[in-house]
């Protein structure tokens, strides 16, 4: 793809439509599980416990990622992962042990550190050259419209119906992304990898000293975007404005 002028092709549409729907359904689990936690057990501590658990497996994941990326294909590891999530998503109903939520919040890191990595390279794969940053600047806006409206659909469904269809909406949402995948053909991204590249050790792929300025920023911001989105609802109730806080989100 990276011959071709044309950025909106076929492809590229349906990689900004499944970037969207999973970001849409992992966030909502991000919202939604923190305000559900607290509700039940009646412990801000222990809901803010979901997004931790969720986000240090993100972490923990993308660095070990890296490497294993050149040695399986995205379109078998992007798979794997989406059913790995759902599964985990649907083993969530009608649970309301914390140790058995906490380590479904843990897969669903794991999957979110894979997949989000994975969605990444498949679109700057097949984006042209020459439009390079118009791709990624609209495939980042389908991520952030989705990690947007999601806080108020999280928050929307555990007030007018329940935990239980959120995670159904939650999955459903999952299973979109997985079923539109399988419409993606992905390039062999090892065979257009420089030599030097595709010969980086292990160690060599876990940090390059180019990204810290980066992640440094990102850390700041999302320490603070993370806390917002957690509790959220419950800021919501000790103003006494609950039923409006989902449209907070929105704006």
């Amino acid at each position: 793809m990276r011959g071709t002028s044309r950025l909106w092709t076929g492809r590229y549409i349906l990689i900004l439509l499944m970037a969207f729907f999973f970001f849409l359904g992992i966030q909502i689990l991000t919202a939604g599980f923190p305000a559900y936690i607290t509700d039940l057990k009646e412990s801000p501590t222990e809901g803010g416990l979901m997004t931790t658990v969720f986000m240090l497996s993100a972490i923990i994941t993308r660095p070990l990622l890296g490497y294993f990326m050149h040695k399986v294909k995205l379109a078998l590891l992007n798979a794997l992962a989406l059913i790995l999530v759902a599964l985990s998503i649907g083993a969530s109903i009608g649970q309301d042990s914390l140790i058995l939520l906490l380590c479904l919040r843990s897969i669903h890191g794991v999957g979110f550190g894979i997949l989000s990595t994975v969605f990444a390279t498949m679109a700057t794969n097949i984006i042209p050259t020459k439009k390079l940053g118009e791709g990624i600047g609209y495939y980042g806006m389908a991520t952030s419209i989705g990690t947007s409206i999601a806080p108020m659909i999280a928050l929307s469904l555990l007030q007018l119906a329940s935990y239980y269809y959120m995670i159904v909406f939650t999955m459903g949402l999952t299973l979109v992304t997985l079923v539109i995948s399988l419409f993606i053909k992905t390039p062999q991204q090892s065979a257009s990898l420089p030599v030097n590249e595709r010969k980086m050790t292990f160690q060599e792929s876990l940090f390059d000293k180019d990204a810290f300025i980066p992640c440094s920023l990102t850390i700041f911001f999302t320490i603070s975007l993370g806390g917002v989105i957690s509790f959220m609802g419950e800021l919501g109730k000790e103003a006494q404005i609950g039923s409006s806080v989902p449209f907070f989100s929105w704006c």
